[in-house]
């Protein structure tokens, strides 16, 4: 974990004249903000304190490794051996993000710029305002720095201590985060990224600030703070299914079957951006012996096209030369007319595959909750997704291509069905690699996993079979 030094108030205090649970007692009582370091012989302690409220107690062991612990216990182990005790003042900012930090979840660790972006990462977390985020970033040329994504706002500590703050958004204003970007493009850079819910980080505010109770909520149309984050969260993801559909279309239209005029709806972003269809009207059907429309207009006789009433078989078209512009254009338009019915069969295809491949997601999902009890299947799908980004880049998790949750699938990328699967495969093997390890029941999920997917085979025998998903499972078995 990244500590930063702050402004030293006291420095190496022997732990043989001062009483640490007095001192923060102290500290606390005059509104103190920072961080109190407790060298020992095996370990460091740290005891972050808020605006007067102990946020966190940490202990650092030599290889590295912190675990959570208590003042008491942290006050008595300086009591039984000598060490060392110094205090340093942090900014409210910054003393935020640290207590922030020391509460988070690990959502990817030791990633490196090798595989990802840092700044394309950053500007994908700032859009999902339902959590907050802590990125520790180290360069390989030595410099290190805490990002924390809060509200409207992107929160850069360095070393010093010091809090450098940018447009959560727009990721500009900050001299500190175009340093550290610079730079890990320059040296290369590793880095750690962390998540807190927003809707917890709100309610722990509230209580720091001893606000009152928020009103009841009336049951008027929610807005985004009132909808639960669960809700939200699907919420998000199907307005996320719609626009990315209205963008896959591109300026589609709507008819209705009467064929009168009607207006493509417009679809609303969460950031506000709207996309707006085309309005056209449906032709007619034409009678036998018509003026067909797409050649040209009716009342303009002089370049019309007939249909031979004797045989309507062979119409006798003008020379290539003689043709009306609108001619060529709807000749054009019929040419590509069976191009156009092989791109559909393809993408009914690729909606078919999504939903299978979903129901395998969500099956792995369940078997997982089922036995650590945890929503962390998500974790483990993104670390999946990153290790195959490089040979699948539409799976890349801080790309915008590809969306996963709870068993729906939106893509918007462009994959051969074949390619998305074996893709998505892969990183499903190593999604439930990685759950099988950090359980502490691997033989139980192993075998949960591998009996609830033998009955989804079952269930969609022939769906599997026609697209080889049966092998995708025996892949995703391996792990």
């Amino acid at each position: 974990m990244f500590f930063p030094r702050g402004k030293a108030l006291h420095e190496n205090l022997a732990t043989s004249y001062v009483l640490v649970d007095a001192l923060i007692d102290d500290l606390c009582e005059g509104g103190f903000s920072g961080i109190v370091e407790i060298q020992l012989q095996d370990a460091d302690g740290y005891i972050i304190i808020e605006r007067g409220k102990v946020a966190s107690a940490l202990l650092k062991n030599d290889q590295k490794n912190v675990s959570v612990v208590t003042v008491q216990e942290l006050a008595a182990s300086a009591r039984a051996e000598r060490g060392r005790v110094s205090v340093y003042n942090y900014s409210t900012d910054v003393a935020s993000a640290m207590a922030r930090r020391a509460d988070s979840e690990p959502l990817y660790t030791q990633l490196s710029t090798d595989f990802a972006d840092l700044g394309k990462m950053l500007t994908k977390l700032a859009r999902e305002r339902d959590r907050e985020w802590l990125i520790e970033v180290a360069t390989l040329s030595g410099a290190q720095a805490l990002i924390y994504l809060r509200e409207d706002d992107c929160l850069v500590v360095t070393p010093e201590g010091s809090a450098d703050i940018a447009d959560r958004v727009e990721l500009t204003g900050s001299r500190a985060l175009d340093e550290l970007l610079t730079e890990s493009t320059r040296a290369g850079a590793t880095f750690d990224v962390y998540f807190r819910r927003a809707e917890e980080a709100r309610i722990e505010e509230i209580e720091d600030r001893q606000s009152p109770p928020p009103a009841p909520l009336d049951e008027s149309p929610a807005t985004a703070d009132r909808i639960a984050p669960a809700d939200r969260e699907a919420a998000e993801f199907e307005k996320y299914k719609v626009s990315q559909a209205a963008i896959g279309q591109g300026q589609s239209t709507a008819t209705s079957h009467d064929g009168a005029n009607t207006e493509a709806a417009s679809v609303e972003f969460a950031d506000g951006d709207v996309i707006q269809g085309d309005t056209t009207q449906d032709d007619t059907i034409q009678s036998a012996n018509r003026i067909d429309p797409m050649y040209g207009d009716e009342e303009d006789t002089d370049d019309i096209i007939y249909i031979d009433e004797m045989k309507p078989s062979e119409p006798r078209l003008l020379p290539d030369e003689q043709m009306p512009e609108a001619a060529k254009q709807g000749l054009t338009a019929h040419l590509f007319a069976s191009a156009s019915a092989a791109e559909t069969a393809g993408e009914a295809e690729m909606i078919e595959v999504k939903r299978l491949m979903g129901e395998i997601a969500r099956t792995i999902e369940e078997a997982i909750r089922a036995v650590s009890q945890q929503s962390n299947f998500a974790m483990h799908m993104r670390a999946g997704q990153l290790r195959v980004a490089d040979r699948y880049p539409f799976l890349d998790p801080f790309g915008n291509e590809f969306e996963y949750l709870a068993g729906e699938i939106a893509f918007v990328g462009k994959a051969k069905p074949d390619d998305f699967i074996n893709g998505l495969t892969e990183a499903l093997r190593i999604a439930l690699a990685s759950a099988i390890q950090s359980t502490s029941q691997p033989a139980r999920l192993r075998a949960i996993a591998a009996e609830d997917l033998r009955l989804l085979g079952e269930r969609y025998r022939s769906e599997f079979e026609e697209f080889g998903l049966d092998q995708a499972i025996e892949r995703i078995l391996e792990a």
